[in-house]
């Protein structure tokens, strides 16, 4: 930005003032510091460890999205090692994955193979119907 601007510290300052009034008025919102703080790409870099908002507003969606206190508890818990790169998270793949892998790609595949099992299931049904009404008649 500041090779746009012909290292002109007046209009950068002016952007950036622009940028903070934007991310504090429209876009800090608890939702989006639990995204940023639960994505290994961003979570990593030392401004997501050291601005307290950001896991803030991750404990604020945790309290309305997450029913009990125990549930909450064992998140955090769990957290903890995410955050300190303990267990599964200080692999090497892991590690190497952070800025390479897409955050939703293994909720997609997920969901994609429930519905390939609900569509197999379904057709196992329909099959099962079929039976079930031929020793009927």
């Amino acid at each position: 930005m500041v090779y746009n601007v012909d290292n002109d510290q007046k209009m950068y300052t002016k952007i950036w003032q622009v940028i903070d009034h934007r991310w504090d008025n429209q876009m800090h919102h608890r939702l989006h510091d639990a995204g940023y703080y639960l994505n290994p790409h961003f979570h990593y870099d030392d401004d997501v460890l050291t601005d307290k908002r950001i896991k803030a507003g991750l404990i604020e969606c945790l309290d309305i999205m997450v029913p009990t206190v125990e549930e909450r508890c064992d998140i955090l818990v769990q957290l903890d090692s995410y955050e300190n790169e303990v267990g599964e998270f200080d692999r090497s793949l892991a590690i190497g994955t952070r800025k390479k892998k897409h955050p939703g790609s293994s909720v997609r595949d997920n969901t994609q193979n429930t519905r390939s099992h609900s569509q197999e299931e379904v057709g196992n049904n329909k099959e099962e119907d079929n039976d079930l009404r031929g020793s009927e008649q």
